[in-house]
This record gives structure tokens, C-alpha cells and sequence, in this order.
């Protein structure tokens, strides 16, 4: 169910124009899924941890995700909202965004900024709705940091290179996107990394 908060998350998106939604690859989450892959997440930490987790969204547009990690880790360890923002963090390159998260979530650290240049270091939970761009849709600077990406091979999407940096960098990730990298040649060592590892919880 949509709070306020949530509600005012996802009337940005409605604005966007469609030239800004493709170049950038902006695809909003819808809520039931966004608290599908919190909980989950959530739940498997709470199992292992006492403290709260630190979490981040580093493609976060308004904070969709990070809203919800707020309220649930308010609700899941008894503490304040106001004591519950200090373990989300989030980033993203769309500055009128990341304006809104900031103010929905005022002790958050939500930056403007690359998701290839957040810092993980820190944290312990990943969650997100990657951007999707087709490498033919890639600008030369972009192309040339995804070249540093292992899974990044032929024909792939941005939202690979996303992925390959939180499963390389924390412990606990989940994410929506395409079910494209189960089959495609492309992500070949998406698959193999991800089947040795013996990480996968669910699909």
C-alpha cells in the first residue's frame, strides 16, 4: 500500500518527458515489488544481524526503494524514522530527483551523483531498479567505463554493469530487471560468476 511519501516518489516519474525516460533509462518500481525485495532482504539479514543493515540504492531516482527500506527497518528494529534514515544511502545522476528523495528522507545520505562512482564500502544491503540502456545508446564516456565491466560483453544493457558492481562489492543485493541475462550470449560470465558463487536465494 502507497503512503504519501511513496505517492509523492512516483508523480515525478509522470512527468518525465519520453526523450529524458529513454536516454537515461529511468524505469520506476512498482510499490509491491519494491517492499517484495526490502523485506526479503530484510528478513534474511535480521536472521544474522542484530543491528540494522546499511543499506543503498545507487541509481535511486526519487528514493522509492529507500523509503521503503526506511519504514521497514524502523518497524523491524523498533527505532525512530528520524534513527532509521542514518542506514539508507542512495545516488543518482537525476538531480531533480535525487531533490525529492532528499527531502522525503532528510537524514538519509542521498548524493547526486554516478552509480559507477557510489562507494560501497560501507554497505551491507544493495536494492534497486537499475537504468536500462542498450550499449548502442551509450555516450563514449559511459561506453568506456562499462569497458572495465567483466560481465559487459557484446551486445548488453547498462543495468548489467549495475549488478556486477554491487554482487562484486556486498553480500546481500536484490534487484529487478530483465530476464535476459538467463539466456543471452552476452552474459555468459553473469551466469557462471553468479552459479559458482552459490549466492542466488531466489529468481
Amino acid at each position: 500500500m502507497k503512503n504519501n511519501k511513496t505517492n509523492i516518489c512516483y508523480e515525478y516519474e509522470k512527468k518525465l518527458s519520453p526523450e529524458k525516460i529513454k536516454k537515461e533509462g529511468i524505469v520506476y518500481t512498482p510499490a509491491e515489488i519494491v517492499s517484495y525485495i526490502n523485506s526479503s532482504l530484510l528478513l534474511q539479514w535480521k536472521q544474522e544481524n542484530e543491528v540494522p543493515p546499511h543499506m543503498c540504492d545507487f541509481s535511486c531516482g526519487t528514493g522509492v526503494f529507500l523509503v521503503d527500506a526506511v519504514e521497514k527497518i524502523s518497524s523491524m528494529w523498533n527505532i525512530p524514522l528520524e534513527e532509521a534514515m542514518v542506514y539508507v544511502h542512495g545516488s543518482d545522476t537525476d538531480s531533480d530527483a535525487v531533490r525529492i528523495a532528499q527531502k522525503l528522507l532528510p537524514g538519509a545520505n542521498i548524493t547526486t551523483q554516478d552509480g559507477f562512482d557510489a562507494s560501497l564500502q560501507k554497505i551491507d544491503i544493495v536494492v534497486g531498479n537499475p537504468p536500462y540502456v542498450r550499449i548502442q545508446n551509450l555516450d563514449t564516456s559511459t561506453r568506456e567505463i562499462v569497458k572495465n565491466f567483466e560481465w559487459c560483453e557484446g551486445d548488453f544493457d547498462i543495468y548489467v554493469s549495475f549488478i556486477e558492481k554491487a554482487f562484486k562489492n556486498v553480500s546481500y543485493l536484490g534487484f529487478i530487471c530483465p530476464s535476459g541475462w538467463l539466456k543471452n550470449k552476452s552474459n555468459k560470465n553473469m551466469r557462471k560468476d553468479i552459479l559458482s558463487s552459490q549466492r542466488l536465494y531466489e529468481l
